[in-house]
This record gives structure tokens, sequence and C-alpha cells, in this order.
């Protein structure tokens, strides 16, 4: 678990800098748009930022200490699945959870297949319910689709090119989850 509290200590760092950085251009916006400052307003795009830094750096961080990550990796390594909902074939892949023994079902929280797509659905969700916040009206469903998804290709395409070439080889698996 210590691996998911460097990412987010730095994105509190980073947000409490950008915060300084955003507040005044945030007061203007804010007035011209209410005629006031409006407290709700400010704290939900200020968690919204916050959200959105943490989310970023618990995809990215902890980066490797060399850039050449190939050397770290054997020369068969697969670096994407593209085979969705592959991790309920992994998660069941072991054996030791058997669908016709409800006994069993508590095994599938000891499987890592389990939790990397659990804690992928609760990294996006908070997305969602933002636009949804953001976007009252139900008519901006489509709209609200695409963004999460084009949020989740640019995650994953993140990962796969290494942060965009700055790797040799990417350090993180690209995988269609869901």
């Amino acid at each position: 678990m210590s691996a998911y509290f460097i990412p987010i200590q730095t994105a509190f760092i980073a947000f409490i800098l950008l915060g300084f950085v955003l507040v005044i251009p945030w007061l203007i916006y804010s007035y011209r748009k209410y005629g006031f400052l409006s407290l709700w307003a400010s704290i939900v795009a200020y968690s919204f930022m916050y959200y959105m830094l943490s989310a970023l750096f618990l995809v990215l961080l902890p980066l490797p200490e060399s850039r050449n990550t190939c050397a770290y990796q054997s020369a068969d390594t697969v670096y994407y699945s593209l085979i969705p909902f592959s991790f309920v074939t992994d998660t069941l892949k072991d054996g030791a959870i058997v669908l016709s023994n409800p006994a069993t079902y508590m095994q599938i929280f000891k499987q890592s297949a389990f939790w990397q797509a659990a804690f992928n659905f609760l990294l996006l969700l908070p997305f969602g319910v933002y636009l949804r916040y953001f976007w009252q009206d139900k008519r901006y469903w489509k709209k609200a689709f695409g963004f999460g998804f084009a949020l989740s290709l640019f995650y994953e395409v993140t990962q796969v090119t290494g942060i965009y070439g700055i790797y040799n080889c990417p350090y993180r698996i690209f995988d269609e989850t869901i």
C-alpha cells in the first residue's frame, strides 16, 4: 500500500503549488460567472484538480530509476493486453475459486488481478461523478462517455509508450481491463 502513498503525497504537493498559482484566475472566473465568490464551486473545482493530479500520479509514479527499462524485463515481455474482461479469467486461473462452491468466493479478494481491476474502476469513478456535476443535463451523457474513454485511453497510451518515449520500454502494462 505504500506504493500508493507516494503518488498521492506528490499530487498533494503539486496541488498546493498549482492551487496558489491558479487562485487569482479562479477568483476572476468565479466572480464573472456567478457575480460573487461561490465557496461550493471553489471546493468542487479544487477537489477536481486534486483528483486529476492524484489519478495522473497514481498512473505514472513511481518512476523507474533508469531510462533503459528494457534491461529490467525479459525479451518476450508483452506490454499490452487487448482482451476485455481478461481480469476475470486471470482471477479464476489459479483454481482457488470454484464457481460451484460459494465458500471459495472470499478467495477472490486475495487475487491481484481482482484488485487491479477494482482499483482501475475506482480510479475513473470520480471522473464520472465530476462530469455529472459539471454537466447536470442528462443529454450530455455521450460527451461524458467520450471524455471518460479519452481519459482512460490517455492513461493507457501514456503507459504503453513509456511516457511518450521518455523510457525505452513501457514500465507499466497497457491493459484493456473493462
